[in-house]
């Protein structure tokens, strides 16, 4: 996501230059990810604003009428239209939203189930930024960043000090913010480039490591060397392998396996489908139902069957939890089909 590498860069040279040309970038920047997925929008504002705070940065975003000005506009140029919207149908999507996080939820968690769940998505989030083949060099490379941290803060300007400090207290309060949302699964897409953050921290603690240790950068080069290369090779790997069923594809052939199966009679299905709504199956479970004249799936075992879609997910816990709440405890498994390596098919029964 472009805008949360612009906020980064314009946080940065607004912390050093003070210019009003940077704040509006920054607001301007913040704006237009709330406007791209308003899920991040909804954790980034709040952060953003308790971090101007806690990093005792309030005069310097907010001391002026100009600053409060250029703050405004930089938000509200990218979000006009919904701003439009809202006023004009009486805050609808605000109503829906406050009252979406009032109602206990699909999937409701305790504090300490989404403390964990969290804390293994930042995880990924690091994990992201590398090939996977990797494994431990990418957890090295992050004790190398923090450590280079440790010893170079204090050597830094008091530039970079405020933007160092800035960075981390951003990241810690979108993560502490995000534990909030307890009531359903939070998918990875509602915090889509937190990613960048986590690189500018992590390329912020090599650049100190270098400046303090001698030598150290010919072991970084070494490792930086080794993840290009595995970056390049999984890149050419990826190219030269054929990819059969996945994304539409993969909708279009589970959808044709069912109703091979079930044919015109009605049936039962539920699907698992992280990272994403199930707009896709949906769509074409409709055609069908509309063009060949199939029936289209209820929520309840039908004639004691009910099939599932499940897809991948990297949180094994996660969908776990979600087979247990809703495959009965006395169905058996009659039927199952491998789509592709993100997406199984099976029937459960209640009955022998």
């Amino acid at each position: 996501m472009p805008f949360i590498i612009m906020l980064i860069i314009a946080s940065k040279k607004y912390l050093q230059e003070k210019k009003l040309i940077y704040l509006f970038t920054i607001a301007i920047s913040a704006g237009m990810i709330a406007e791209a997925e308003v899920a991040f929008g909804t954790f980034l504002f709040p952060s953003l604003f308790l971090t101007i705070i806690l990093t005792r940065n309030t005069k310097l975003f907010f001391g002026s009428v100009k600053k409060v000005g250029a703050i405004l506009l930089g938000i509200a140029i990218p979000m006009s239209l919904r701003i439009l919207f809202e006023l004009k149908h009486g805050f609808l999507q605000t109503k829906s939203f406050l009252a979406f996080r009032n109602i206990p939820g699909t999937e409701p968690q305790t504090w300490f189930g989404v403390f964990k769940v969290r804390l293994f998505q930042f995880k990924g989030f690091y994990q992201d930024l590398f090939p996977d083949e990797l494994g431990i060099l990418v957890w090295i490379l992050l004790i190398f960043a923090l450590y280079g941290l440790a010893i170079s803060f204090r050597k830094f300007s008091s530039t970079q000090r405020r933007f160092v400090v800035f960075i981390t207290t951003l990241l810690i309060l979108l993560f502490l913010i995000s534990l909030t949302y307890k009531q359903s699964f939070f998918w990875a897409y509602y915090l889509e480039g937190i990613h960048y953050v986590l690189l500018t921290l992590l390329v912020l603690g090599l650049y100190g490591l270098i400046k303090e240790v001698k030598g150290v950068a010919h072991v970084l080069l070494i490792l930086i060397v080794v993840l290009v290369s595995a970056g390049v090779l999984r890149l050419n790997t990826d190219i030269r392998t054929k990819q059969e069923n996945i994304g539409l594809r993969m909708h279009t052939v589970a959808i044709d396996y069912l109703y091979k199966n079930v044919q015109k009679d009605d049936f039962c299905l539920h699907m698992y489908t992280p990272p994403v709504l199930t707009h896709t199956y949906n769509y074409l479970l409709n055609l069908k139902q509309r063009i060949n004249g199939m029936a289209y799936p209820k929520t309840e075992f039908v004639h004691n069957e009910c099939w599932y879609f499940i897809e991948s997910d990297l949180f094994v816990e996660r969908r776990q939890q979600w087979l247990n709440n809703n495959i009965p405890e006395k169905a058996y498994k009659a039927q199952e089909y491998e789509v592709s390596k993100d997406l199984l098919i099976q029937k459960w029964s209640l009955s022998q």
